[in-house]
């Protein structure tokens, strides 16, 4: 029984420390040695990233005239937050006037085919007009009520003040911003987006290691969690995208910014005077026993006067050397102390 402990032992000491090199306490003469029980995290901050204040490819709302106005003037400024009804833009030229001739041409076509439809209706039904009559009925009123909506649509946001202008309104309340490019057809214009307050998020760009871990970025005292990565990436990089951002974030469309990056990865806590390198490689003390053992650890981040660590070895709750650490490894590679 005795010898089966004795080897649970040894199997124990060689998993846990298998990376470890050890010294004697004893060997290290009148040397102060301080020391510290390491903490474990499930989470830990990163170094900053890049992000941007932005939206969703189509999250924001597009406000198309069906016309290209010769003159367009905004009323309210850039970035501006609007309520619903509020007069943005006026809007002038000929193709104003154009498109109120067009729109009052269009409701009386509409008006007549409507009309013409509901007569004949009840004529159909009695099979008092045979099918191909009717066909030519119905196509003349659906063709009349699309061209007609399509212009009443835009219509219902603008308040006639001339022969050739008019004023837009907000459909919805959000941040106004002006398009910077007409990307549709010569004959509509895209004038402006409104976007709505909980549309804006935050876009960040990850390696795609780090895109793994990242649970969540904060930016003072504003904290986002992740809700999407997307699933197509550029090079090593990949792009992630936030909550909504809250009101009190006080974040704006197109702001640049550091984010700070908050990963859900196991590590432990460690005072930067406990770490040294060698060869390269950076390593802590660890007592057991009586004996210090050298680890290896990998530095993932740094938080005043700690570091985030990670080790093949399980340090949790160990006791890890915090002074003299460059003289101890300095005896044991048999130079002596300092």
């Amino acid at each position: 029984m005795l010898k089966a402990k004795l080897l649970l032992m040894v199997l124990f000491f060689a998993t846990n420390f298998s990376s470890a090199e050890g010294i004697s306490i004893s060997e290290l003469g009148d040397l102060k040695l301080s020391f510290s029980k390491i903490e474990k995290s499930d989470s830990y901050k990163g170094y900053p990233l890049k992000a941007i204040v932005t939206t969703k490819p189509n999250e924001s709302y597009q406000v198309i005239s069906p016309f290209n106005p010769q003159l367009i003037e905004l009323l309210v400024e850039n970035g501006k937050k609007v309520t619903e009804g509020t007069k943005i833009m006026k809007l002038s030229g000929s193709e104003v006037h154009y498109f109120l001739e067009m729109l009052a041409s269009h409701k009386s076509l509409f008006e007549l085919s409507q009309q013409r439809y509901k007569n004949n209706l009840k004529l159909y039904q009695n099979k008092s007009i045979n099918s191909e009559k009717w066909f030519a009925i119905v196509k003349q009123y659906n063709d009349a009520k699309i061209e007609y909506g399509h212009l009443k649509h835009f219509a219902e946001l603008i308040e006639t003040t001339g022969e050739d202008s008019v004023i837009l309104k907000a459909p919805i309340s959000g941040i106004l911003m002006q398009a910077q490019a007409n990307d549709l057809s010569e004959a509509e214009k895209l004038l402006v987006k409104i976007i709505p307050d909980q549309a804006l998020r935050l876009k960040i760009k990850a390696s795609n290691s780090q895109a793994e871990e990242l649970h969540s970025v904060s930016y003072k005292e504003c904290k986002l969690q992740i809700s999407e990565v997307e699933n197509i990436s550029s090079g090593m990089f990949v792009n992630l995208w936030s909550e909504n951002i809250l009101p009190n974030c006080q974040l704006y469309p197109g702001q640049s910014l550091s984010v700070t990056p908050h990963y859900q990865s196991t590590s432990y806590i460690i005072p930067k005077s406990s770490v040294y390198v060698q060869d390269r490689e950076t390593s802590i003390f660890i007592k057991q026993g009586n004996e210090l053992l050298s680890v290896k650890v990998s530095i993932i981040s740094s938080e005043l006067d700690n570091y985030f660590v990670t080790s093949e070895t399980q340090l949790s709750q160990k006791q890890v050397l915090t002074t003299s650490v460059s003289a101890v490894n300095g005896i044991q590679l048999g130079f002596g102390g300092d």
